[in-house]
């Protein structure tokens, strides 16, 4: 009867264990490279050149977790943890993920490098979540309650319509800006399922930190904050494209920012870009746009992309129209040319040199200039 009981309790364990999984997964990034930050008036940004190790410039680099569960009837229960990781500073769980300058202690961040829209330096920091989430799914598509990755730099960065690499001047711009920021956000996400190539993904929830609404009392202001957004996938053989629109409910201003992004693969050549429409509602418009070509020849890829980005208040500031002086015009133009070769299906060796180049018409602002040459290997597992 022991004997009986004991191989009962195996087969159980062991039928438990087979309808559930969890895999370790990561992805390291490292390059030698040099960035140079300029600007081009008042000199209260002067040249500034770093030369060393970075990271990230593909990707952020990420030690994480990926868990499911059969639950039966079709349905399952799933779970993901990411956080960042450094590969060349003494804090190995390190905040870089955002960052993929060089590690720069001596300087805290530059007005200079973030009118480029990449930071010549990264300073060290403690760990940083890059997705925690727990999930269902089933035939009804798949719900999603955590931390996770918005609508919007899906599309900007994780859908292959960029083209470049956007760790690195070039390609860290035009494709997507701070109107309805965060690359990550806390709330909801519903994936729908497939349906004659289509797909729909629904988000609700904050703005980049807990979404908590506070009443007004005890000596404490209203707070609500609100993060909608919806995206359109679809996807036909060597044709892909998608359509989204992101919108921020904030105390004073509701942001919003509709995204346009495709890709075709002809085989011996593919074309993609994206084109980004959106305003902060507090007299401020934003139009870019980014087109990127990829040319394979076996393991080794040769790539190129362009983009411009234009941020004006000129038409929604009144003073503009009387010759106010907080009027501004920035157009900032891109470039970025690279070549990866695949040694493996993980393990990848690339070389790229970018440049972003912002040119401001307004006396509030000042025009900069940030290039960039890297050369690296990444490797996932």
């Amino acid at each position: 009867m022991k004997k009986t009981l004991v191989a009962l309790a195996a087969v159980a364990a062991t039928s438990a264990f087979a309808q559930s999984s969890v895999t370790l997964y990561g992805l390291f990034d490292v390059s030698y490279g040099v960035t140079k930050t300029s600007a081009t008036a008042w000199g209260t940004q002067p040249t500034r050149k770093t030369t060393g190790l970075q990271e990230g410039t593909t990707a952020g680099n990420r030690l994480g977790f990926r868990g499911t569960e059969d639950l039966g009837g079709g349905m399952k229960a799933g779970f993901v943890a990411e956080v960042s990781m450094s590969m060349i500073t003494p804090n190995t769980f390190n905040n870089r993920l955002a960052f993929s300058g060089h590690a720069d202690t001596a300087q805290s961040g530059g007005t200079g490098a973030a009118y480029v829209g990449n930071n010549a330096y990264a300073s060290n920091g403690s760990s940083q979540n890059r997705q925690s989430y727990v999930s269902l799914s089933g035939g009804f598509g798949e719900l999603r309650a955590g931390y996770h990755y918005t609508n919007a730099y899906t599309v900007s960065s994780l859908s292959g319509y960029l083209g470049g690499f956007e760790g690195m001047s070039g390609s860290d711009v035009a494709h997507t800006f701070g109107i309805v920021g965060g690359t990550r956000a806390s709330g909801l996400t519903y994936l729908s399922p497939k349906f004659s190539g289509f797909d729909v993904v629904v988000q609700y929830g904050s703005t980049t930190n807990p979404a908590i609404e506070v009443d007004a009392g005890f000596g404490a202001s209203a707070s609500k904050q609100q993060r909608t957004g919806v995206l359109v996938n679809y996807g036909n053989g060597p044709f892909k494209a998608s359509v989204a629109h992101t919108r921020l409910k904030g105390l004073t201003t509701t942001p919003q920012l509709t995204q346009v992004g495709a890709s075709y693969d002809f085989g011996f050549m593919s074309v993609r870009g994206t084109y980004n429409d959106g305003d902060n509602d507090a007299g401020t418009d934003v139009k870019s746009y980014q087109v990127g070509v990829t040319v394979p020849f076996g393991a080794l890829k040769v790539f190129g992309t362009l983009g411009k980005s234009e941020y004006s208040n000129v038409q929604t500031n009144i003073s503009c129209f009387n010759g106010g002086s907080t009027c501004y015009v920035k157009d900032i133009k891109q470039q970025q040319l690279g070549v990866t070769y695949d040694l493996s299906k993980r393990t990848m060796l690339y070389a790229a040199t970018g440049r972003t180049k912002s040119d401001t018409n307004g006396s509030s602002y000042w025009g900069m200039k940030g290039t960039d040459t890297r050369v690296g290997v990444r490797h996932s597992f």
